[in-house]
Parts: C-alpha cells; sequence; structure tokens
C-alpha cells in the first residue's frame, strides 16, 4: 500500500461514498426491527426487558433510542447513526494506520475498512457488534500509536469504552486483556505503576456496568433486568447452540470458506504481525492479542453469523496494512538487488492478493450501491428495489397494512422474528413480547413455562386486533417450527382469528368481530 495508485483509491473511495448513501435506505433485518422496537419502548418511557424483551446488552436499545429522536422513528434514523459511527471509525482507522504503517496508508486503511464493513450487506451492519469493535478500537486504537508513557487517564478511558462494549455483549469484556498486555509491556518493571494502570482499566471497566445496575435498580427492574440479560442467555439461549468443541471448530473452518475476504487477508495479515513484531514487540503483542480476542468470542458463542466477526475487522485492517506496506518494501529492495534469486516473482503474488483483498471487498458494497443508483435514477421502482432486501419487503408491507387498518390504540402480535411489523405499524404490541423466540426456545425449562404463562394472560386480557404470522429463525433455534408447537396460543388464533391477507410468507390475522 505505499505509492498507491490514485486512480484506484479514488474509484474506490467513490464506491465507499456512494454505499454510505445507499445504506440509507436499507430497510430493517430482524435484529435491527427488534433493536428499534425496544428502542422505540425507551422513547416512550418504558425499559427494555420489563417492557419490551429481548436479550441484548441495554446499551444497543438506548443507541436505538437516540437515533430515533434526533434523526425520527424510521430505518433512516438507525442508518444514519450507523454510518456517522462507521466515519468516525474509518478516519481514527486512517489516523492508525498512517502511524503505524507510513502516511500514504492511512486512506487505504479507511476505505478498505469501510468497505469490509459494507460487504456484510444490509442484514449485518447496524448491528452492535460492529460498534463493539469500534469502541475496541478507541479502547486500544490509542495505546498503539502513543510510544511515551500514556497519561494516567488513558487507561480510566480505555477501560469505560470497553465497559460499554460489556453493555452490548458481556464477554466484550476480554477486550481488557489486550490493554493489559500493553500496560505489562510498558510497566513491567515497575509493579506501581502496573497496578495503577490495571486499577484505572478496571475501574473505567466497572463505571458502566455500575450506571446501568443502578439505572434498572431505580426503576425497580433489576432482577428482570439481570434474569433477562445475563440469566437467560446463560442458560437457555447459550445451551441451545452448545456445539461441542468440534462443531465449534467446524464452524470456523466454515466460515473461513465463505468469508473468503477473512481467507485470502490472512497471509498478508501473518505478514504484517511479522513486521510489527521486529519494529515493536509491544503493538505486534496488543494487535495479535485483538485478533485472537475476536476469534474467541466468536467460538464461545458458537453460531458464527456474520455480525459476529465484525469486531476482528479493525485489527484485520491494521495489521493487513502493515502487511502490504512491508510486502511492498521488499519489492523495491527486490528491484535494488538486481542479481538476487528468483527477481520479479514477489510483485506480481503481492498484487494479485492486494487485487483479491480489494476486489472481496468490494464485490457486495458494489451491487448494493449499482441497485440503489438504478432505483434512484428510476430504473428500478421502489417494490422491486425493496424486494431484493429478503423478507423484509414481507415486513413492511404487513407493517404498512396494519397501519392503514388498524386504529392507534390497537395491539398487535407477531408470532416469528419480524418485530419491525411493531416498530414500523406504529401499534403497540400486546405483551413485552414482540417476537416469538422466548417463546419456543428453552423446551420445558421454567424460564418457557413462566413466559408463555406471562404472554397467554397478555393475550386473553387484551386481545390484540392482528396477530402477525411470520417465518421463525430456524439458524437459531436449530429446527423447524410453527405454530403447534405452541398450542395453547395455536387454538387461540383458532377459535378467535380469521387469516385476512398474506405478504409472501407473512400471515395476517384479524380478529372476529364478536
Amino acid at each position: 500500500m505505499v505509492n498507491p495508485q490514485k486512480p484506484i483509491l479514488y474509484a474506490l473511495l467513490a464506491l465507499a461514498i456512494v454505499w454510505a448513501l445507499a445504506s440509507l435506505s436499507f430497510p430493517f433485518g430482524w435484529d435491527q426491527g427488534i433493536f428499534a422496537w425496544v428502542g422505540n419502548t425507551v422513547v416512550d418511557g418504558g425499559l427494555p426487558y420489563r417492557d419490551a424483551w429481548d436479550i441484548k446488552g441495554p446499551l444497543t436499545y438506548y443507541v436505538y433510542g437516540t437515533a430515533q429522536l434526533f434523526f425520527g422513528k424510521n430505518a433512516f434514523a438507525i442508518r444514519l447513526t450507523d454510518l456517522i459511527f462507521l466515519s468516525l471509525a474509518a478516519f481514527y482507522i486512517a489516523r492508525l494506520a498512517a502511524k503505524l504503517s507510513g502516511p500514504k496508508t492511512g486512506p487505504w486503511a479507511a476505505v478498505i475498512f469501510v468497505l469490509w464493513y459494507a460487504s456484510q450487506g444490509f442484514w449485518h451492519t447496524a448491528q452492535p457488534d460492529g460498534w463493539a469493535s469500534m469502541l475496541a478500537l478507541v479502547a486500544i486504537g490509542p495505546l498503539l500509536i502513543n510510544r511515551d508513557d500514556p497519561r494516567s487517564y488513558r487507561y480510566l478511558l480505555s477501560g469505560f469504552a470497553i465497559g460499554l462494549a460489556v453493555l452490548i455483549k458481556p464477554i466484550y469484556g476480554l477486550f481488557a486483556i489486550a490493554v493489559a498486555i500493553d500496560a505489562v509491556f510498558r510497566y513491567r518493571k515497575d509493579f506501581l505503576r502496573l497496578f495503577a494502570a490495571g486499577t484505572s482499566m478496571m475501574l473505567g471497566v466497572i463505571v458502566p456496568f455500575a450506571i446501568a445496575v443502578g439505572w434498572f435498580a431505580y426503576n425497580g427492574a433489576l432482577q428482570v433486568f439481570v434474569d433477562t440479560w445475563l440469566v437467560y442467555p446463560a442458560q437457555v439461549y447459550s445451551s441451545a447452540a452448545s456445539p461441542k468443541a468440534f462443531s465449534r471448530a467446524v464452524g470456523l473452518i466454515r466460515f473461513a470458506e465463505s468469508g473468503m475476504l477473512v481467507s485470502v487477508a490472512w497471509p498478508v495479515i501473518v505478514v504484517g504481525a511479522v513486521s510489527r513484531r521486529h519494529e515493536c514487540s509491544r503493538t505486534f503483542s496488543v494487535l495479535l492479542a485483538w485478533v485472537f480476542i475476536a476469534v474467541f468470542c466468536v467460538v464461545l458463542q458458537g453460531r458464527f453469523f456474520e455480525y459476529h466477526w465484525a469486531i476482528i475487522i479493525p485489527s484485520m485492517v491494521l495489521l493487513g496494512t502493515k502487511g502490504f506496506t512491508a510486502l511492498f518494501a521488499t519489492i523495491r529492495n527486490e528491484r535494488r538487488e538486481t542479481s538476487s534469486h528468483g527477481r520479479g516473482l514477489i510483485r506480481p503474488l503481492v498484487l494479485t492478493f492486494l487485487v483479491l483483498v480489494i476486489g472481496l471487498a468490494a464485490v457486495r458494497p458494489a451491487l448494493d450501491a449499482a441497485r440503489w443508483t438504478a432505483h434512484i435514477v428510476g430504473l428500478v421502482d421502489t417494490p422491486s428495489y425493496y424486494s431484493a432486501f429478503a423478507s423484509a419487503e414481507d415486513a413492511r408491507l404487513a407493517a404498512k397494512y396494519i397501519r392503514e387498518h388498524t386504529a392507534p390504540g390497537e395491539k398487535i402480535s407477531v408470532w416469528g422474528w419480524d418485530a419491525s411489523i411493531i416498530f414500523e405499524s406504529d401499534r403497540n404490541a400486546v405483551s413485552r413480547f414482540g417476537y416469538s423466540m422466548p417463546l419456543i426456545m428453552g423446551k420445558g425449562t421454567p424460564q418457557q413455562k413462566q413466559l408463555r404463562e406471562e404472554f397467554l394472560s397478555a393475550v386473553h386480557s387484551d386481545p390484540p386486533a392482528y396477530v402477525v404470522v411470520s417465518p421463525q429463525s430456524e439458524m437459531i433455534l436449530g429446527e423447524s417450527v410453527d405454530l403447534t408447537d405452541f398450542p395453547e396460543f395455536s387454538d387461540f388464533i383458532a377459535q378467535n382469528y380469521t387469516e385476512e391477507t398474506r405478504f409472501g410468507k407473512t400471515l395476517l390475522y384479524r380478529r372476529l368481530a364478536r
């Protein structure tokens, strides 16, 4: 990435900008719809978990709620917020790369970072795991380029950023290990300063968690906060995945096969790691710890969703940038040593890797940008444009239909994963369960029994105007599930509702007039 060809860089930058504009039109995937619904509950004065059930960390919902307050109650608001976060992270990646690998590498690192992030597609962007990667960047990045002793508050701020990531997923607290490694390298001969750095970092990690605990306790919802965010994932959600070591290894290999960008980038990243090892063992160790922690977090979760890998992107971009810098330096040296054996072999190999990395990062964003451009200039109409977003168009149409056929005070219930229908229809859910996972997962457990009883009590006491039956996530559940798996609710629908219309695989049942 030394002496890059400016036309290529400008073309990639233009692609990144067009994709960024296109991303503002992206609809919700299942996850974003759930987070938006819970975030809207927060905006309306409710609390996550108590008033809207989901298992992500609380920071997710407050970010979604804040986005709605500033930019409106729509998908655009969260896409814009995600784009703001991505832009800030890209600028910082450019600064880090320029410091670590040379000033000319900064723009390349930034644009590859954006395109790599964009290559996840609409379903896997605007996800809190991506934001956790950016918080890790805030926590670890300043330490990578600070050759002098950091100021006393630096480890406190690094800890605070990691503490915020913990409020997305507790396992992201493991990134504190990378910060601790930096402190050990700096102060291994000064125990008091090492202790002070470690204490500052841990204090920073604890503060966001303590604020969250205090907030829910103040609102009388501490128990439901703990039960839903910590206990349920550990006892029910994780055990539903719970692959054995062999299955986790297979999942890792399958991702390496399907995530071609990661597979192709690894050799260059290894070169970058070795190069950093020779230049500075501290930054090498911290970056390597970042990579291993990220991989461990993905394997620990055991589901291998594409967005789980977002936490590894910043570290791999920084190491990959360094790798290409080192390889191009080797090419320059090769030119000087005209008598060197095998002269000329490295250059085409490096250029091939460079083209593959850039190409694989750019292909999906290019397709998204092309479809959006065709839509904007009138070559593709709105229904055709949104029909390409998997089942998102069915949910959008169902929400529009419900909004047009109900009054503001009426409620709905969703049997499926499309909580975005609740959000986009601007109607309330009949209970705190905006989607069906807590009613399906954990067969035979006390948690499932308790949650089902609570849900049935809500629908019987205040029957919803519509019941939406939409596809379930077989990837999460591990099996095909339909209404017969919840016979009490199936009977309730059969006795009180009739199918009125459908949008693709999304069925709308209207309450019978009595």
